[in-house]
């Protein structure tokens, strides 16, 4: 997560915080898609929480869920306790995750891989620890970045986000998952069409113990 070095505050925690009014119609069009995919969850891993606004989100559909957050920001895991003290929360990678082969019944991993220089491998272990299914999100490409642009962010890059190592759209973000043996259940790319959630099951042949 990068860090406003004027405020201390992250830039995750600083989109879910912002009064812009178009900003936080986009959450709530985002978590409004996202809670309406056909999942089940009773134990759900949230990878790459940050400040566990994500974890809050999910609460209110699954109000009695046993969630887990994991993060590398100390600070992130900190405001995570104060924002979402249902939550237990783990410092570690996501690329190396401390739990037993199917411990949950769903990861949950928002706006993460984007940032990993290795994303295939965050994958592989999500679908180690996951029984059934894995919640996915990512930055839609270009339209991620012309709404950057609008706002005035990185214009010499095209708006490209400088912590944003890869770079998806509906389709080949999709492509991507289904290359590291999962079956896409749903995909949405909720208005203003920021950014792609994927839900996808482990299949039998790649799941823990194969």
């Amino acid at each position: 997560m990068g860090i406003n070095v004027k405020t201390d505050i992250s830039t995750n925690q600083s989109k879910y915080e912002s009064k812009n009014p178009f900003k936080r119609m986009a959450l709530d069009s985002f978590y409004k898609s996202l809670l309406a995919m056909p999942f089940q969850a009773d134990v759900i891993l949230d990878a790459g929480c940050g400040e566990g606004f994500g974890a809050n989100r999910l609460l209110e559909r699954f109000p009695d869920a046993d969630i887990t957050g994991i993060d590398l920001s100390w600070s992130a895991l900190a405001a995570a306790r104060q924002i979402s003290p249902e939550m237990r929360t783990a410092q570690t990678s996501v690329t190396n995750l401390p739990f037993a082969a199917g411990r949950f019944d769903l990861v949950l991993s928002l706006e993460v891989l984007e940032h990993l220089p290795d994303p295939a491998a965050a994958v592989q272990e999500y679908k180690q620890v996951s029984r059934r299914f894995l919640l996915l999100s990512v930055p839609n490409e270009p339209v991620f970045r012309t709404l950057r642009m609008l706002e005035g962010n990185d214009l010499l890059k095209w708006g490209d986000h400088p912590e944003h190592i890869n770079h998806w759209n509906f389709i080949s973000f999709a492509r991507f998952l289904r290359r590291q043996g999962l079956r896409v259940i749903d995909r949405k790319v909720p208005f203003p069409f920021t950014w792609v959630i994927v839900l996808c099951e482990v299949l039998p042949e790649s799941g823990p113990g194969a």
